[in-house]
């Protein structure tokens, strides 16, 4: 996920830093599909390609500051260009209609708001998002790496790993996250609102439409599902 601006963002021949969201994924494949050998990779603009994982990147900040939008306004929205389509049985973490997490990331207040009532268990969301059990299976970590502090390195990352046993991941880059601007509450929180939407299966979106899944990260960070997302997890999950 790529971090917001530092100026406002402007035509001229200067680009801006940009920090790239590595995003993999992972597991839930029905039973009668064959479990991949190895991850496939491919790389979007100002993404590195991670090993053992598909990428998808969040570049860095866009330059609206995206508000709520009217609830009228839902209807899902298309992956950007070299995405997609959003699908039940390839890079996401449902497994049997849940996602069961581990807790090993010392962001535990952005883990916690990701998958709260605020976050991606909002209410009619169809997908319960758990804590792991001792008889349960584990579907999704959440971690921390150094993923380094260069203006291409990212905020955290998602890595879908659908080799049988494997448990997919939300990695946080501990060294961009505990510096500034992007050691807030807020841009955490951020961060874990967008890997987990790649969990559940959704794609980078172009920002002509309000949401979490943003290629790039706002200046702002978003803090809510937004109608579009929610628009595009009923079209994939259904809703209760």
């Amino acid at each position: 996920m790529t971090p917001p601006a530092r100026g406002p963002a402007t035509s001229t021949t200067t680009t801006s830093p940009t920090v790239a969201v590595a995003v993999a994924v992972r597991k839930s494949i029905p039973q009668h599909a064959p479990v991949p050998r190895s991850l496939s990779t491919r790389t979007l603009p100002f993404a590195a390609a991670a090993a053992a994982a598909a990428v998808l990147a969040l570049p860095a900040p866009a330059q609206a500051r995206p508000g709520p939008e009217p609830s009228s306004a839902a209807a899902p929205a298309p992956c950007v260009s070299g995405e997609g389509p959003e699908s039940r049985t390839r890079n996401n973490s449902v497994d049997e209609g849940e996602i069961r997490w581990s807790d090993g990331t010392v962001y535990d207040d952005a883990r916690a708001f990701a998958v709260s009532a605020e976050g991606w268990s909002y209410r009619g969301a169809r997908i319960a998002i758990l804590p792991d059990t001792a008889v349960t299976s584990d579907d999704l970590a959440f971690v921390d790496y150094n993923g380094g502090t260069s203006a291409n390195a990212p905020l955290g990352s998602y890595q879908w790993r659908p080799a049988f046993g494997a448990t997919d991941r939300v990695r946080f880059n501990r060294q961009k996250l505990n510096a500034r601007p992007y050691d807030t509450r807020d841009f955490r929180r951020f961060v874990a609102l967008h890997e987990i939407g790649h969990a559940l299966g959704l794609c980078h979106k172009a920002t002509t439409v309000v949401s979490l899944m943003w290629k790039a990260a706002p200046s702002t960070p978003v803090t809510w599902v937004p109608d579009t997302d929610k628009a595009n997890y009923r079209t994939l999950w259904g809703s209760q």
